[in-house]
């Protein structure tokens, strides 16, 4: 009976050790704040004067912009007009300097464009170094569009907009840009293990995220599985600690990165295991299922 109870009891002993590892039975128009080593550049006032419908150049605040022609464009009540009610620009309007002209070495960090429309069916896109960055549709009422987290050090900022018939005149109020020493930007990635899987592989994201990026959680794509001390286990999903003590995500969850994170694989037991223990003094059996 002893020898039973030493080899139930060693088998019960594994079962707990893999629970250890997961197992389960059964979440400017005003400047913005900036690094010690960083500057904030905005229009300023803008100019009433010296625009034209068949595009040009305008300095504001000491650098020079380059414009696209237009059906119409005025600088009155200190924000740039494009299209009008009788002239609505359907077509993109671009402004854009060159990233240089913020200083030799210097490099884009973050662009707030402020801007809204008439009506409906107006978008902007803005762009670093050659690289669409944000794009979207520009709103009835006067907001902010802000990208963060670059490191464009060569080419043009280039802001554009584009309407419609309906959406008639388009409106930049603002448009901020920090900058500094060029560096390399911080990136995290995500990393999925196995977390003692005997079967399958692990999904790979080979991403590298900016700071603050949403990420989708991906699933048991590679058909991961557990056999131990003649136990299976099924996936259950993920954790940021091995021993499920982290938080827990199931497939698709939405994560904001502001690290580098590994998600670990969960493990449920399929079907029953009982547990049997010496009753003291009758030299008998206890049995538990579970």
């Amino acid at each position: 009976m002893n020898k039973l109870v030493t080899k139930i009891a060693s088998i019960a002993l594994g079962l707990s050790m893999a629970i250890g590892v997961g197992v389960a039975i059964g979440g400017n128009k005003e400047a913005k704040s900036v690094g010690a080593a960083d500057s904030t550049y905005t229009l300023g006032t803008i100019p009433t004067k010296g625009w034209s419908t068949s595009g040009g150049t305008q300095t504001m605040n000491s650098i020079t912009w380059t414009y696209d022609s237009s059906t119409s464009i005025s600088g009155a009540n200190n924000k740039i007009q494009v299209g009008s009610k009788n002239n609505p620009q359907t077509s993109a309007w671009h402004i854009k300097t060159a990233i240089s002209n913020f200083g030799t070495g210097k490099a884009v960090k973050s662009i707030t464009l402020s801007a809204y429309t008439t009506a409906t069916s107006a978008t902007y896109n803005i762009s670093a170094g050659g690289t669409s960055v944000k794009s979207g549709s520009l709103t009835t009422s006067d907001a902010d569009y802000t990208i963060n987290n670059l490191n464009a050090n060569s080419g043009n900022l280039d802001i554009s907009i584009t309407g419609s018939s309906t959406s008639k005149a388009m409106y930049i109020t603002g448009i901020s840009v920090t900058y500094g020493d060029s560096s390399t930007p911080t990136t995290y990635s995500v990393t999925y293990d196995g977390n003692n899987k005997t079967s399958g592989s692990v999904p790979t994201d080979g991403t590298a995220y900016s700071s603050g990026a949403t990420v989708t959680v991906l699933g048991n794509t590679g058909s991961l599985a557990r056999v131990a001390g003649g136990f299976t286990f099924d996936f259950s999903g993920w954790n940021t600690k091995a021993d499920r003590t982290g938080t827990a995500y199931a497939d698709e969850a939405m994560i904001t990165l502001s690290d580098n994170l590994t998600l670990y694989a969960q493990w449920k037991l399929t079907g029953t295991v009982t547990f049997y223990t010496d009753v003291e003094g009758t030299k008998e059996l206890d049995a538990k299922t579970y």
